[in-house]
């Protein structure tokens, strides 16, 4: 579009001002970035190019971005350093963790490359890693993910959230890995069509149903038990519950909770009875009904995050739609690939306002009204800059 510009290949859009709930929004989000360097960690270049993006087009002037990948090949502007942090492995959750470890303990030429950048330590640093702790080489995480809140994704604990919410939730029973408990268990929890295992997390956040299987009978239990023994100490067992996977993307807030539109998961079924989680689907229209179910069902989750553990940020709701109803089965602690809001509401800068949320820093946003926001439709043909 002519006019129009681009950072990491992500075009340029017009921050969202003026005197209204849109413009607040803006404005909030400026104001806590304008006049500070900031770094930026990914695992891949392509992951921080809207967030780098979105900093430049709220007031930052310089931008460190360190990826696992070569950030070389992404035409991110002068105003970005990038910085490879060499690291990899065979799966996601693997890099996942690996990055993690490489963040934990910086290396020497990392350490010096951000001294070189950020010699007054003036940086605001945006990762999304769980580390202990408010900072990273002396520099502060801005809008860090806090260890009580990354526990709620722990599907083995998930059903406190559901008692504190006070929402009908499936049987579930959460035993150790042996045979003997998980068996008699599991036959007692199948309504007809198995039960799903899911592990703790003793290795590790797992995310794509990496750390989940669908068990139909005592051979597929006895076959799997190593998988779960190699990598948990707990197991969470739930009958399978036909029907169509779906998940709800929400903001808990300092005044109230935003809950947006549910989205479709599409998860497809390997023949190792393990899930393949193929992406989302925003094309699919929840009927009204369980649409109200699913929102309101996220709204309480997001209320009872806030009592449980004083949660602030964005998180998700997944489930499946059965022809009983919405079917809860976990809680994550962030926000959600499927969202796209990159794509579909650019001016949003949703990974800026959420780091802006958790660090309490949105006093002045109504929830009700960014809610009416979020949900109105973004035209691509609105004005770019």
């Amino acid at each position: 579009m002519s006019g129009s510009s681009t950072v990491g290949g992500v075009p340029s859009v017009r921050p969202l001002s003026g005197t209204g709930p849109a413009g607040r929004l803006g404005t909030v989000i400026r104001e806590s970035f304008v006049g500070r360097p900031c770094v930026v960690f990914s695992t891949a270049a392509s992951h921080v190019a809207p967030v780098v993006k979105a900093l430049i087009e709220s007031g930052v002037t310089r931008v460190f971005v360190g990826v696992a990948d070569d950030a070389t090949g992404t035409a991110f502007g002068p105003q970005v350093t990038p910085h490879r942090i060499p690291v990899t492995a065979a799966t996601r959750d693997g890099l996942a963790a690996a990055f993690t470890r490489a963040l934990a303990e910086p290396s020497a030429e990392l350490l010096a490359a951000l001294d070189r950048f950020d010699p007054d330590r003036r940086a605001l640093v945006l990762d999304t890693r769980d580390l202990p702790g408010d900072r990273l080489a002396g520099r502060q995480r801005y809008g860090w993910r806090r260890p009580e809140w990354a526990a709620v994704e722990d599907k083995t604990q998930v059903h406190r959230v559901w008692e504190a919410a006070g929402i009908p939730r499936t049987p579930s029973s959460v035993l150790p890995p042996r045979l003997d408990v998980l068996l008699p268990e599991a036959a007692r929890l199948d309504t007809g069509e198995g039960t799903v295992w899911a592990a703790d997390t003793r290795s590790g956040i797992h995310t794509a149903a990496e750390g989940t299987r669908w068990i139909r009978g005592e051979a597929d239990g006895r076959r799997l038990l190593p998988f779960f023994a190699d990598r948990c100490a707990r197991i969470r067992i739930m009958p399978f519950v036909e029907g169509l996977p779906c998940s709800v993307h929400g903001l808990v807030m300092t005044r109230g909770v935003v809950v947006l539109r549910p989205l479709e998961l599409i998860v497809l079924r390997d023949r190792d009875h393990g899930f393949v989680f193929a992406g989302t689907s925003t094309y699919w229209d929840c009927p009204p009904e369980p649409a109200h179910q699913i929102r309101e069902t996220a709204r309480a989750v997001g209320t009872a995050l806030r009592r449980l553990c004083r949660y602030r940020g964005g998180f998700t709701l997944d489930g499946v739609l059965s022809p009983g109803g919405f079917v809860p089965t976990e809680v994550n602690a962030r926000l959600g690939s499927g969202l796209n809001l990159e794509s579909t509401r650019p001016d949003l800068r949703l990974e800026l306002l959420q780091r802006v949320v958790r660090e309490g820093d949105d006093a002045s946003l109504h929830p009700e009204q960014l809610e009416a926001v979020m949900l109105t439709p973004w035209t691509a043909s609105a004005p770019r800059t």
